[in-house]
């Protein structure tokens, strides 16, 4: 905040996807962005150092920094979720921004993170009102009110529909987390509003306090382990359209039961080609698709089959670190074959010994590992086979990611490449 002039950075106390004991921070930019890539990595030194040494070098760079921008003070915005441990940690950030660095703090309490990285911005831009003293309530209101209209305009655009009751409903598992609070404001916000939308019918289960944050639910439990969250079955969902947070309601993933009874999920690389076809229809109808240049970012781990159908209808997809209007869910899943993947976790000696590609889908070092990957993948499935392996940011392993034609393969793939893993690392 003091090396941007003052402006508000926001800080949510949060562990996001991961078990409720664990705790973590997100950092958000004067912009609502995430932490440009300068603090991020200085974060990343610092909290891997002993912590005398971590503690002598943050107050060297905070004097550092306080004495290139005189009379700055700091103004940070803090959020948090629902774990029981997260009071004490808001607290101990306000206390330090007050008592360290003379700063201002101003607290939303439980939100999600996408609304703290929405208030950041509007803060910033003087979209909300900024005087003492702060008011929770006019920030919120703002993104409320921010995102109801957004959703009005965007249905205004498709005319008179014939939806059913059935299709403008939704059942939202929450993950245990934040999610159920800030929605289940959002949905007091809307009712209260004059609105001309018919409004959805959305269901909270798995709400805050009602069970541990994320545990058999949410949307890390849905994609990575591939099954339904708990209190869902296709005996009393069946034919509904379903949704998961995330414990701190920043990531999504929707879902159905098929009429076999079959639980299907509908990931980010779904989600990604439901909303990029819809735009390229949208384009094209307007004669605007030679003024308009559109794209996809993807991160390695998107399924290969995703990346394909995208190219298909000539949009770009590029790789980055990590119309279809009344298209009801099983249509939706339809858009593409998902090719077979698996990712796992391999606790290894020293992670730090694996440096990446900038896109992730290759290491750099060791060589001979990399080497290794492409000899199995090239083994097992030359034409649809992919593999990579990444050091994680926040755990002491490394990460498998495979896809290929068949199941039996993925798992070769996975296994051949956790023991090259250990004889490298």
């Amino acid at each position: 905040s003091i090396s941007v002039g003052g402006k508000c950075i926001g800080v949510m106390i949060t562990a996001s996807h991961n078990d409720e004991p664990d705790n973590g921070v997100k950092i958000v930019d004067a912009d609502g962005g995430m932490l440009v890539h300068e603090w991020e990595t200085l974060a990343e030194k610092w909290v891997n150092l002993p912590i005398d040494e971590r503690v002598a070098q943050i107050e060297s760079h905070l004097q550092t920094v306080t004495s290139s921008n005189p009379g700055i003070k700091p103004v940070v915005m803090v959020g948090m979720d629902t774990r029981p441990h997260s009071p004490i940690l808001l607290d101990f950030v306000t206390t330090g921004v007050a008592a360290i660095m003379n700063g201002t703090s101003s607290n939303l309490g439980e939100v999600i993170t996408p609304l703290l990285h929405f208030s950041v911005m509007a803060f910033n831009k003087g979209l909300v009102d900024a005087s003492e003293p702060f008011s929770r309530e006019n920030v919120v209101n703002y993104y409320y009110r921010t995102q109801f209209e957004g959703f009005q305009k965007l249905l205004n655009t498709k005319g008179s529909t014939h939806q059913t009751a059935d299709s403008r409903s939704l059942i939202l598992d929450t993950a245990y987390g934040v999610g159920s609070q800030t929605v289940g404001e959002f949905l007091s916000f809307v009712s209260n509003s004059r609105n001309t939308v018919h409004p959805w019918a959305i269901e909270l289960r798995n709400r805050a306090r009602e069970g541990v944050v994320n545990h058999e639910c949410g949307a890390e439990h849905a994609q990575k382990l591939q099954l339904p969250p708990c209190n869902f079955t296709a005996e009393k969902d069946g034919n509904r359209l379903l949704c998961s947070f995330d414990g701190d309601g920043d990531r999504i993933v929707f879902h159905f039961y098929a009429a076999s009874g079959k639980w299907v999920l509908l990931d980010g690389d779904r989600i990604a080609c439901l909303v990029s076809s819809f735009i390229h229809k949208s384009l094209v109808e307007a004669s605007l698709a030679d003024q308009v240049n559109m794209g996809i970012v993807q991160t390695a781990y998107a399924n290969g089959s995703s990346s394909a159908f995208l190219r298909s209808f000539g949009v770009p997809v590029v790789l980055a670190k990590t119309g279809v209007e009344g298209m009801d869910a099983a249509n939706w899943n339809a858009v593409f074959t998902e090719l077979p993947s698996k990712q796992v976790k391999v606790a290894v000696k020293d992670k730090s010994q694996l440096r990446c590609t900038e896109d992730e889908t290759r290491l750099v070092e060791p060589h001979a590992l990399q080497e290794a990957i492409d000899r199995i993948v090239q083994a097992v499935d030359s034409s649809h086979g992919r593999c990579f392996v990444r050091p994680s940011g926040t755990e002491d392993v490394v990460r498998i990611y495979a896809e290929a034609l068949a199941e039996g393969s993925v798992d070769r793939i996975v296994d051949e490449v956790r023991q090259a893993i250990l004889a490298h690392c």
